[in-house]
């Protein structure tokens, strides 16, 4: 069976979900806490065996508080020795309350809504609208985290359609759903066990970064049944959000019990007072109905039997014969065009010389000259 761990840890406590299936959104196999008291003496191995029970790991995810790199490392460590080689992502806190909020979203229906992790040390709110998701960190500063955390919702927007508080400090994030219900009149919502929010987030964070990752190959080229399982990977990440075996959120007042490894299935809860239920009536039974009355049927005669008649089997036709094979007509030769024939070469005509005319005589130009003579020539 796969399974997706996520942990999440501060200086004296660890808090674990494990998850059936791939991607980090199936029903919780074993959730919990564990107290530290000395980071020395923590065995983390012997944890992580009890929590795993030889179940077949598929990814891990890790996220812890400031001040808790002692732990974190020892988890670390152990899980190099019993993790059977899955493979571990550290997920930052921020990353994986945004992954935390978007599932939270895709199971609310809500187009615009925020999401409080309240930690120990710091709170983490998360805003989700139809583009995207988005998370701060805002550090814990002497007692005024609840002032810091009411008014970074407050200047929130859109105003969002409904807040939803969880986290690990139980304390902090009470007082948080009550400022916030005098503040606003959203809905405002909370879970039995909000202090596993942050571990799911881990969880889910570390399955999607684990299957958006390409599959190692042991042939240079990938088959089409590789390239179609690397896109199946892809689109379940898409889908990696569904939250609602895993903190069992439902927008009712309503809460279900699961029995899984003595732990008690998360519901949420509206941070509103109660309500007294109206006391429900119940009718009277109906007056018994009179016995049946039994009445004999004569059994109808069986019918006669049906003769089929006689189809006569059609007479044998022999198929006809394929047609003989006519070869077809042989291409006609090429014939190479006539060249035409070159021109009859015609001699230009030789031109006819003609003399010049003789210069008049030198007796017709002087009587030309003389107007007068040439009168009476």
């Amino acid at each position: 069976m796969d399974l997706v761990l996520g942990l999440s840890m501060t200086s004296n406590v660890v808090r674990w979900v494990l998850v059936d299936g791939i991607t980090g959104e199936g029903a919780p196999v074993d959730r919990g806490a564990l107290d530290i008291s000395d980071v020395d003496t923590f065995d983390a191995e012997a944890l992580l065996e009890n929590v795993l029970g030889g179940g077949e790991l598929h990814a891990v995810g890790l996220t812890w508080s400031t001040g808790a790199d002692a732990v974190a490392a020892k988890v670390r460590a152990a899980l190099d020795a019993v993790g059977g080689g899955a493979r571990v992502v550290d997920v930052p806190e921020v990353e994986a309350a945004e992954v935390l909020a978007g599932g939270i979203a895709e199971i609310s229906d809500y187009h615009f809504l925020v999401v409080c992790l309240v930690e120990p040390d710091a709170a983490l709110i998360a805003t989700v609208n139809d583009q995207r998701v988005r998370a701060e960190r805002i550090d814990r500063i002497d007692s005024a985290l609840v002032d810091q955390a009411s008014s970074a919702v407050r200047n929130a927007r859109p105003s969002p359609d409904a807040v939803f508080v969880l986290g690990s400090d139980v304390e902090a994030a009470d007082a948080l759903v009550t400022v916030l219900r005098d503040e606003t009149t959203r809905p405002v919502f909370t879970a039995a066990e909000a202090d596993l929010a942050l571990t799911r987030g881990a969880a889910l964070a570390a399955a999607r970064t684990v299957n958006a990752a390409p599959a190692p190959v042991a042939k240079p080229l990938m088959s089409r049944v590789g390239v179609l399982s690397s896109v199946l990977a892809a689109a379940v990440v898409v889908f990696v959000v569904s939250l609602s075996l895993a903190l069992g959120l439902r927008l009712t007042p309503e809460s279900t019990e699961l029995n899984n490894t003595g732990a008690v299935e998360q519901s949420v809860r509206p941070a509103a007072p109660p309500v007294a239920q109206p006391a429900v009536v119940h009718p009277a039974p109906p007056p018994a109905a009179p016995p049946p009355v039994h009445e004999t049927v004569a059994a109808a005669p069986p019918p006669a039997p049906v003769q089929e008649a006689s189809v006569p089997e059609p007479a044998y036709v022999p198929p006809a014969p394929e047609p003989e094979y006519v070869p077809p007509a042989p291409e006609p030769a090429y014939v190479p065009p006539t060249p035409p024939e070159p021109p009859v070469y015609v001699p230009p005509p030789v031109p006819v010389y003609a003399p010049p005319p003789p210069p008049p005589r030198l007796r017709d130009r002087i009587i030309e000259k003389i107007p007068l003579i040439n009168r009476f020539h």
